[in-house]
């Protein structure tokens, strides 16, 4: 019986899905219904065709309904539409012949619109299949003539071209999204082709202005048509969750201001924030920077309206303009609720290094009002943020009242928290959860040294780790010097440079300054201006007891202290902003060019310079040009001329950190002129390059402001002028992802000179071989330098003798030559590294774009394959700038790799770049790969210094400093971390001259980069720390997502403060608090939730947590929904 059963019930199975089944004609494949719906359409276009207004009417409404109800939901071609395809020319050649003034031809229009959505592609591309068609012939003459005529085809938009003629008043919404789409797509190519035909006429000269007058009508005519038709798609677009499409349509016919004037397009607050973030991830692929402009402050305008005051910041910060910065302050409201907001602004404003309000080349022609800006400066703003202190002052005497008035608050609440108090609460034990301190093994021992292992640090010969590796003792203690400064950076104490006096002694001198500084005066010359500068980078950010700290040793006899300390009081005030401008006070008396030089010599002089500058990096500062101008344009023969050209190389490179990113007209013009003069006399200096950075710098991210500068430039020839060029091209356009100047980088690093160079000399060699000539060198027209006319001299004695023992020979004479262009080893390898400055450029370009980035990745293995050995040496640090303190897998195999490279310069190059892409995240495998470096490299003194660096920079501030100039959800590039870390990049190009040699104090450029990577929570009613959960995990890409999609993923919780990586993002976690800015890093303001808020979200956590277990029980088979149920009823009991 149960098999019996069994065998039924597959049967009645079989019967009732036969019967539920529609039947399906074997011969057309079609059901009764889709036949029925096929003959009635049928019927609809045959009434179509005849001359009865009435019987036209009722022919038209079955067309338009039947299309209606299929095109609502579209996810396949519809029924309707693919009936009716056959007879689309049937039914254009059917309105074309309804006279002009028949009142139904619009929605006639209407419906040939909808069925050209897919007919229409299928007849353009007939007509260009078999243009002898006469269907087609007759089809296209019935099209509406005279509108939207361009170079294509006009069956391409034969969709729009009907809508035109259509009913302006119809709803376009009721065809479907799929219409809309097809619609949205055509608008664009038509004005597209309309700008480009007015091009043309503008090209052309016209001779009739009657004829001219006509046409400019009639183009404005059709551009109004297509706007109206832009401002009925954009809000339906915006009301259906496709906000990337209406901006696409916005942006293609220049109508973004629209989203701000309204015109019918509504958005609520989520609405408006997903087309804010899509703007600005568009704004980095538009290649006109007015369109990238008008993005950023169409999404400015909408967060204001938003009241997302922070997030305004972020644009306005990208977009660059003072006064931008100052709209959004005042924008932000009065109260508690004002101060707030901002405060967390001020907080943005410190962690992207911005020290100044108003001030810039775009309002340059303000210039005439800066002597009122002196009186304001002290009323502008002063603000201490989470990483550095913002100085702000206001350009325009209108303006500069207003901006007072707004952050007058701002003084009072930051200046009682500072960056050092809160990278000592991020120190605390426990802080971070124990997860700051790196494992033992994975920092170098100088980090570690006891005090009884410090005295003993003086021996001959000094191990910094247990790997076999040594150096000399005098470059071991260098290298100490900087490791211990990078690994304690910020913390105020190091167990080898400095103890600080005991509580209780008054200064330093209480303790003995042996005692106090016995590391520093234990070094040689070098060695002690390294150790005492060292001193600045401990107590990074801290600008009351930093530049105290090193007074006794610019007391020293020792100039190399002298000047030590004297470093060590700029650095210790990097990034902030005060009023008693206490860098400036200290070193006045150094950097005075009228100091006598017995009591300032040049090396107290020049560290002087940089400690100056590198303490008003960003600020923009009049003043502090001028105490730098006298460096840079005198070239007093008394302090000789290398020591003269050095100061004014590091003046030069000091002024464009105060100015970066500025373009200033003053500061640009001064270098201009200095570095010009320089490039006939010391092109070959190892500073020269700090100087061209000194001019690029001004220009950081400034695009097409350094057009100007790029032009007069052109009048210095040869390969130096190419090598200022590229490396200011690379600066202006910084970050930028721009795809035309990361070409122009592309197509220099594939150029061959060198094999150029050989080809050119073998050709001259094998021509004076043929004349019979036996000193091909002879006239030297082919050697660039002296090394190359003497190689080619020797080549030409090997040519003779090959022409005398076989006269005539074509191929003894070819195999002479070959030899003696091999010999001239292609000319000057300082005429080739205009390539290293364009393979580095275009990994500064690209370093703030992520597609970009990868690019540059992939193109990488191709420049390490195929460029030239000065391609090759920047590939590492190429690298390297695309990812800062970010330790990709891939990125460090590459990098390890290249750091074996038989070359030394490359692997130089690499080491150097591992201690970059791994700075102050304690990656253990990075680390365990410099351990093995410098067994590897123990032999050359050279690699195994430069291994300790990159040692004590993956260790730097213990592992809670960051490099990497991005931020703000990477939406931000700092221009005083690229600046710096470029001045220190670009120390590669003459590693022997730079940081192997004498002028290694340039690694202290690096300071400006350091910030914490943490998210700290701040109560915004008591300006305290407060512990509050937060989820940490990868950031995904949600852009032109609907609805409210998850924004990372793999994520943890921490309790704040947390450590944050270079692509984490951070949310809050804890509903009882409210932060004041959507992006979660470096110090975030938060408010306690109200009780009310505090119910409603534990009364919504109850009700998700009941319509998941009810949606959870209705999937539950109904025998065990009972038993379920009855469980429910007994927990609520």
């Amino acid at each position: 019986m149960s098999s019996s059963g069994d065998a039924k019930e597959p049967k009645a199975a079989e019967d009732v899905a036969a019967k539920a089944a529609p039947a399906v004609d074997p011969e057309d494949g079609l059901t009764d219904e889709d036949r029925e719906l096929k003959e009635r359409l049928e019927e609809a276009v045959a009434k179509a065709a005849g001359a009865d207004a009435s019987v036209l009417a009722s022919a038209l409404e079955t067309l338009r309904s039947s299309i209606q109800e299929s095109t609502s939901s579209m996810t396949s071609v519809p029924k309707p539409l693919k009936f009716l395809a056959p007879h689309y020319e049937g039914l254009k050649r059917s309105y074309a012949a309804l006279p002009e003034t028949e009142a139904l031809r619009p929605s006639f229009s209407d419906i040939l619109s909808v069925l050209a959505m897919d007919a229409g592609a299928e007849a353009g591309a007939g007509a260009g299949a078999d243009e002898d068609d006469a269907d087609v012939k007759e089809g296209a003459a019935a099209e509406p003539r005279g509108l939207l005529a361009a170079a294509e085809a006009s069956a391409t938009r034969e969709c729009l071209e009907f809508k035109l003629t259509g009913d302006p008043a119809a709803d376009i919404g009721m065809w479907g999204h799929e219409y809309i789409r097809t619609l949205a797509g055509q608008v664009g190519r038509a004005y597209e082709a309309l700008l480009e035909s007015e091009a043309e006429e503008e090209e052309e000269e016209e001779e009739d202005e009657e004829a001219a007058e006509a046409a400019e009508a009639e183009r404005d005519a059709k551009v109004d048509r297509l706007m109206a038709l832009v401002h009925q798609i954009s809000p339906y677009c915006m009301s259906h969750n496709a906000e990337a499409e209406a901006v696409d349509l916005l942006m293609e016919t220049q109508q973004l201001s629209s989203l701000v004037e309204g015109r019918g397009i509504k958005m609520d607050a989520s609405a408006r924030s997903r087309v804010c973030l899509y703007l600005l991830r568009c704004a980095d692929f538009l290649g006109d920077e007015e369109d990238q402009h008008e993005a950023l402050h169409v999404a400015l305008a909408l967060y204001l309206q938003n009241e997302q005051f922070t997030d305004a910041a972020r644009v306005a910060l990208r977009i660059g303009h003072p006064g931008q910065v100052r709209r959004v302050l005042e924008a932000c409201g009065d109260g508690e609720e004002g101060e707030a907001r901002r405060l967390q602004i001020g907080y943005l404003l410190g962690r992207h290094g911005y020290r100044r309000i108003g001030y810039g080349a775009a309002e340059a022609e303000d210039d005439e009002d800066e002597g009122e800006d002196d009186d304001l400066a002290a009323a502008a703003a002063t603000v201490v943020g989470s990483a550095l202190t913002s100085g702000m002052r206001a350009v325009s005497a209108a303006g500069a009242a207003a901006a007072a008035a707004a952050a007058a608050p701002l003084h009072a609440s930051f200046s009682a928290r500072s960056t050092a108090e809160h990278m000592e609460a991020l120190n605390r034990p426990g802080a971070v959860g124990g997860t700051w301190l790196p494992e033992p093994d994975a920092l170098p021992v100088v980090a570690r040294l006891s005090d009884e292992v410090k005295d003993a640090i003086g021996n001959a010969q000094l191990s910094m780790h247990d790997d076999g590796a040594r150096l000399s003792s005098a470059r071991a203690n260098l290298a100490s010097s900087y490791v211990s400064a990078f690994v304690n950076l910020g913390h105020g104490r190091d167990a080898l440079l400095y103890e600080p006096p005991a509580e209780g002694s008054s200064s330093a001198a209480a303790e003995g300054e042996e005692d106090v500084f016995k590391w520093v005066h234990s070094n040689n010359a070098d060695g002690r201006l390294a150790a005492a500068g060292a001193l600045g980078l401990i107590h990074l950010w801290d600008h009351e007891e930093g530049p105290i700290a090193p007074q006794p040793l610019t007391e020293s006899a020792d100039p190399q202290i002298v000047a030590g300390g004297a470093l060590a009081v700029g650095l210790s005030c990097v990034g902030t902003a005060t009023e008693a401008d206490i860098a400036k006070e200290l070193l006045d008396a150094f950097v005075d060019p009228d100091a006598p030089r017995k009591t300032c010599p040049t090396v107290v002089r020049s560290a002087s310079v940089l400690s100056l500058a590198l303490a008003y990096a960003g600020s923009g500062r009049a003043d502090v040009r001028d105490m730098l101008a006298p460096y840079i344009s005198d070239t007093r023969s008394s302090w000789g001329k290398d020591a003269a050209f050095e100061l004014a190389a590091i003046a030069a490179l000091g002024a464009g950190f105060v100015f970066v990113g500025t373009a200033d007209r003053d500061t640009s013009d001064l270098l201009e002129a200095r570095l010009t003069e320089a490039c006939a006399a010391n092109s070959q200096h190892p500073l020269f390059r700090q100087m061209a950075l000194g001019l690029g710098l001004v220009f950081m991210g400034q695009g097409a402001a350094a057009d100007a500068t790029l032009h007069r430039l052109e009048a210095v020839a040869g390969p130096t002028g190419r090598e200022i060029r590229l490396l200011l091209t690379a600066c202006a356009y910084a970050g930028t992802g721009n795809v035309l100047r990361a070409q122009e980088m592309l197509r220099a690093c594939g150029e061959h000179p060198e094999a150029d160079f050989r080809e050119k000399r073998r050709k001259e060699l094998e021509a004076d071989v043929a004349d019979g000539a036996t000193g091909p060198a002879a006239d030297g027209e082919g050697a660039d330098t002296a090394s190359a006319s003497a190689a080619g001299a020797g080549a030409g004695a090997g040519a003779g003798a090959a022409a005398a023992s076989a006269a005539g020979a074509a191929s003894s004479a070819g195999a002479a030559a070959s030899s003696a262009a091999g010999a001239s080893e292609g000319g000057n390898p300082r005429d080739y590294q205009y390539q290293t400055i364009a393979a580095l450029g275009l990994g500064i370009i690209s370093m703030g774009e992520e597609l970009g980035a990868t690019m540059v990745e992939r193109a990488a293995e191709h420049l390490m394959q195929y460029g030239d050995p000065a391609v090759r040496r920047a590939v590492p640090l190429t690298l390297a700038m695309c990812r800062l303190s970010d330790p990709a897998y891939a990125t460090i195999d590459t990098l390890s790799k290249l750091s074996h490279d038989a070359e030394p310069l490359t692997a130089q190059s690499a080491i150097l770049a591992m201690g970059l892409v791994g700075a102050g995240t304690n990656n253990s495998r990075l680390a365990g790969m410099l351990r093995q470096l410098a067994t590897f490299h123990r032999r050359d003194q050279d690699h195994v210094f430069l291994v300790r660096i990159a040692q004590g920079l993956v260790a730097a501030g213990k592992g809670l400093v960051t490099l990497s100039p991005l931020h703000s959800d990477r939406v931000l590039v700092r221009p005083v971390a690229v600046a710096a870390v470029l001045s220190t990049a670009l120390c590669s190009l003459d590693l022997s001259g730079t940081l192997l040699g004498r002028h290694h104090s340039l690694l202290f450029c690096l300071a400006p980069a350091f910030l914490p990577r943490m998210v700290m929570t701040v109560d915004a009613d008591t300006s305290e720390p407060v512990p509050v959960d937060v989820r940490i995990g990868t950031a995904v890409e949600t852009v032109g997502q609907a609805g409210n999609p998850k924004t990372i993923t793999g994520f943890q919780t921490h309790t704040t403060p947390a450590l944050m990586n270079a692509r984490d993002r951070a949310e809050v976690a804890d509903e009882a608090w409210k932060p004041l800015c959507t992006v979660l890093e470096g110090v975030v303001l938060v408010k306690r939730q109200e009780l009310a808020d505090q119910g409603s979200a534990a009364a919504a956590q109850d009700d998700r947590v009941r319509a998941a277990a009810a949606s959870a029980l209705a999937r539950v088979p109904s025998r065990m929904a009972g038993i379920m149920a009855s469980a429910a009823g007994a927990g609520d009991d």
